[in-house]
């Protein structure tokens, strides 16, 4: 009996180093998902080598220092969407900013144009290389690379505040308008395959190692004499300018650990530019007693803001007056409060001239200090 057993482990550890794990079209995203997603920054956390055989992760000590329920909006929900009625959902643009209308099929999640839209003033284009972000059926060992260009011109006055920041670097002219380019590369690779150990349960996955190269061009267009202009290249200028600098070229590296029927990584490991460290976490679902989404209220409260990206007043509107007398907070992704206040009205404004560029997470509490709902906001400059 012992050497049977012995035998049979044996021969399953074989047959399952061996096991393709397959991650299908069933994890694909529709307007209405809502993606759960906690962060965690643990800087001793290491990559495991590529393996041709099953290996075991274990997150399950994965402790949530933010929390955010993110809900994919319908395309048509875009204030642009009448230049892609084909596109199913609203997405962001490479680096995390910017709305990208996306197409979903079968087979793939592409990007077909996006930009940038503030309230009534949209720079929007379409890719003119559509930018693939997922495909399926995918297993060990597949690959995947995707060239992907997207540029986006507008007279300079169209965009709020560009023409003083413009007038400010001393260029010996005035330009007329402004031409945006986003080039570059995205290439995945399944480099392992085997089990995920989270806080709620084990699930069957494969590693997936993106690395997206992203090249950014800014041109400014001037006319000289009389309808004679020229571009000129102020991308040095203009991203040295802003008050969070931006390099012209980047490079994203992160691993996602997929699971089949999940549509969203389990978990996702964001790496510095030389691969060296890993520098956030962000895994499904949460690890925190204290953190408790309620769906269904988010539903029924029905929770507008606008215009997100905001630059100066954030608008919020609530269709629902069960909201009043609960507390809404803002926080950053490091976790500090930028707004706390009771909800006395079904609308009001938050003044954000003053934060930092970037991502925000608002949430409404009820008055026993339970999340009731949250909701993604960023700041642009």
């Amino acid at each position: 009996m012992r050497i049977f057993s012995t035998l049979s482990f044996v021969l399953m550890s074989i047959m399952f180093s061996n096991a393709q794990i397959t991650y299908t079209n069933a994890s694909f995203l529709q307007a209405g998902d809502v993606l759960e997603i906690s962060t965690a920054f643990d800087t001793l956390m290491v990559v495991s080598a590529p393996s041709a055989t099953a290996t075991a992760w274990d997150f399950s000590t994965l402790t949530s220092t933010s929390f955010v329920a993110d809900t994919i909006e319908p395309a048509s929900s875009g204030s642009s969407y009448a230049l892609f009625p084909t596109s199913d959902v609203l997405g962001n643009l490479i680096g995390g900013f910017g709305t990208a209308y996306t197409d979903v099929t079968t087979t793939t999640m592409t990007h077909v144009g996006g930009g940038f839209e503030f309230g009534p003033v949209s720079l929007i284009a379409p890719f003119s290389d559509p930018y693939i972000v997922q495909n399926a059926p995918i297993t060990y060992p597949a690959s995947n690379s995707d060239n992907f260009a997207l540029q986006l011109s507008e007279h300079i006055d169209s965009i709020p505040m560009l023409r003083q920041l413009i007038d400010s670097m001393g260029l010996p002219v005035s330009p007329d308008s402004i031409r945006f380019s986003f080039t570059g590369s995205a290439t995945q690779n399944v480099d392992a395959f085997g089990t995920c150990q989270m806080p709620d349960s084990l699930y069957n996955v494969i590693r997936q190692k993106s690395t997206i190269h992203t090249d950014i061009k800014i041109e400014v267009y001037t006319v000289i004499f009389g309808t004679f202009g020229t571009w000129a290249d102020v991308t040095t200028l203009i991203l040295g300018g802003l008050p969070v600098p931006i390099s012209p070229q980047d490079t994203t590296v992160y691993y996602d650990y997929l699971a089949d029927g999940r549509k969203q990584p389990i978990v996702r490991q964001r790496m510095n530019n030389t691969e060296t460290q890993v520098t956030s976490i962000e895994f499904k679902g949460q690890n925190s007693p204290t953190a408790v989404l309620d769906i269904a209220s988010e539903t029924a409260l029905g929770w507008k803001t606008y215009p997100n990206p905001a630059q100066e007043q954030l608008n919020i509107t609530f269709e629902n007056d069960q909201v009043l007398d609960q507390q809404l907070e803002v926080v950053d992704l490091l976790g500090r409060n930028w707004y706390n206040q009771t909800i006395r009205d079904q609308q009001f404004q938050i003044n954000v001239k003053s934060w930092p560029q970037g991502q925000y997470v608002g949430v409404v509490k009820d008055k026993n200090s339970q999340i009731i709902m949250t909701k993604r906001i960023q700041v642009t400059r």
